[in-house]
């Protein structure tokens, strides 16, 4: 696939699609790099750093794109299409949903990137071609495909055709027209978890946070994190010192990922809207935290008390625009720091816009309330054996 130009395709022995270059099979997965960037993006805007774009997401993604670029082919459907690729963990497939995914998010990325770094690229008008032109992903009866003609067919421990849902957002919830694929979709890859592994629950959890559905969420999370003592489930369990062993194979992925579903349920960022307490279960009344970072460079800081939010507080680093799902029931006082009231719109229910500036912080409270934003400790619920230490 490493060719310089289109033209330069031929037809090798083998080869899956007619005039399109490739092989019958694929060992290599082209996406890593470009997911790989998705963690540098959400590192920019965490932070709001420009010089993450200019120096280390920019040069590389354009990279990145172009070589998916020089296997792209227009089918006899006036859409571009992919050759054989491979759908990481589980089957080749032409039109692999796991690249497609990440080939239309580094198109839109980069002329995000253009936009934020207030310049532009010759190649600018291709990638709003792909965007506009790249085939849909394959779709059947159970949701979507891991490929043209490549169904789920059985249990699969990796979410690789899945990115479009999470972690790329790409459709999303808060889009009534999104939510009958995405149900099915992940409806169908969690019904036989018979060869999953760890991070698989917890990527189920973050997504089942993402569709509001709280309980699932915390069902996935502590399948895995309840094990800690039965070291005979399934091959796969985290430890009392929270690492995660497959076999007799280490890994930290999982951990990683499991902290990460735990924290989409106190706080998610993604589209634009930071969302405070958006999928705890009502097995935990009670919820707080401090100092979460968001996408903008918000510092979040929230209290949940008898599964009501007591009370949000929002530091603005960067100054960027604040829409905040607070989820306070009822009227609201929005104030700063020292008590000031601020001024804010509602643009929905429990949402509000808030033209907060650089190092400015919003306290958002139930109306009439003077509550203490500071971090406490919140009771255990029922009784539970200290964790990693003995009897």
């Amino acid at each position: 696939y490493a060719l310089s130009h289109p033209s330069d395709w031929t037809l090798r022995p083998g080869a899956h699609t007619v005039g399109v270059p490739g092989t019958a099979t694929k060992t290599d997965n082209n996406g890593n790099l470009s997911w790989a960037m998705h963690n540098v993006w959400l590192s920019y805007c965490h932070t709001m750093d420009v010089a993450i774009v200019r120096d280390v997401l920019y040069p590389i993604l354009v990279k990145a794109v172009n070589y998916y670029d020089h296997f792209l082919h227009e089918g006899g459907d006036g859409k571009l299409h992919l050759p054989l690729t491979r759908s990481p963990e589980y089957a080749d497939a032409v039109d692999c949903t796991y690249d497609l995914s990440l080939l239309r998010w580094g198109c839109a990325t980069l002329l995000d990137c253009l936009r934020i770094l207030r310049t532009d690229n010759p190649r600018a008008g291709r990638w709003r071609e792909i965007l506009r032109r790249l085939v849909d992903y394959p779709r059947g009866a159970d949701g979507v495909l891991i490929g043209a003609d490549t169904p789920l067919a059985d249990s699969h421990r990796h979410f690789s055709h899945m990115l479009w849902l999470y972690p790329l957002h790409e459709l999303t919830w808060d889009r009534p027209a999104d939510r009958d694929i995405m149900r099915t979709t992940f409806d169908h890859w969690t019904e036989d978890r018979s060869l999953w592994a760890g991070y698989s629950y917890a990527a189920a959890s973050s997504m089942a946070s993402r569709m509001g559905r709280p309980e699932d969420a915390l069902d996935f999370l502590t399948t895995f994190t309840g094990n800690l003592f039965d070291e005979s489930y399934m091959d796969c369990y985290m430890t009392a010192n929270t690492m995660y062993a497959e076999d007799t194979n280490l890994g930290i992925e999982s951990p990683l990922t499991t902290a990460q579903s735990i924290l989409d349920m106190g706080m998610q960022s993604h589209g634009g809207v930071v969302r405070v307490f958006p999928s705890v279960s009502r097995r935990w009344p009670d919820f707080s935290f401090q100092a979460l970072r968001a996408q903008g460079a918000f510092l979040v800081d929230a209290d949940r008390s008898g599964g009501r939010t007591r009370w949000v507080r929002v530091h603005s680093e960067a100054g960027a625009p604040l829409v905040l799902q607070h989820g306070i029931a009822g009227a609201i006082d929005v104030r700063d720091e020292h008590g000031r009231r601020l001024r804010y719109k509602e643009t929905g229910p429990g949402r509000i816009e808030i033209p907060l500036g650089r190092d400015e912080t919003a306290v958002v409270a139930p109306r009439g309330t003077h509550p203490d934003p500071r971090p406490r400790d919140v009771p255990a619920v029922g009784h539970a054996k200290p964790w990693g230490l003995p009897d």
